[in-house]
């Protein structure tokens, strides 16, 4: 099935970089294409956005299988945390060697089996402060009220998450 994972993590996996804006849909889906009649066959094609789903730069690549996102925090160097995006289209060869990636980075792998607009963390972040903005027009003063509690809470065990 897998065979050896660790010959296959040394195959290509190509990284494009971070983009939060919905205009770089264009640009990476053009890139992407490109990539694909350059890279070997066996190439993983991998995004590090946070919000575009590889599904919508997929179908522009004669590999869809082997297109994912892989979401390393920033900054990568310090952050040991990874998302990596099963969408449907994604093999689960693809997931599995994308798993063993980070793992030989000495990363912290998480496997969503599911794309969702921002992922996991994101998407929890997103909701922690969409509800601090909601304290704060209630007159609490939120930088220092919620430092502690908002330290403490991000330090919950997030694999009960995944």
């Amino acid at each position: 099935m897998l065979g050896d994972v660790e010959a296959q993590i040394g195959s290509w996996v190509v990284l494009f970089g971070q983009d939060l804006q919905e205009s770089f849909l264009d640009v990476k889906r053009k890139l992407f294409a490109d990539l694909d009649g350059k890279a070997p066959a066996h190439a993983i094609l991998a995004t590090n956005s946070s919000y575009i789903v590889s599904s919508r730069i997929a179908d522009v690549t004669r590999r869809p299988g082997k297109v994912l996102n892989l979401h390393f925090f920033n900054p990568a160097l310090v952050m040991k945390l990874v998302e990596v995006v099963q969408g449907r289209h994604v093999s689960d060869e693809t997931a599995q060697i994308s798993m063993a990636l980070c793992e030989r980075l000495d990363k912290v792998g998480v496997h969503l089996r599911k794309e969702v607009e921002g992922f996991l963390l994101n998407r929890i972040l997103r909701a922690i402060a969409q509800e601090a903005f909601w304290l704060l027009e209630m007159g609490w003063r939120v930088s220092r009220t919620l430092t502690r509690p908002r330290s403490m809470a991000l330090d919950i065990r997030w694999e009960h998450f995944a």
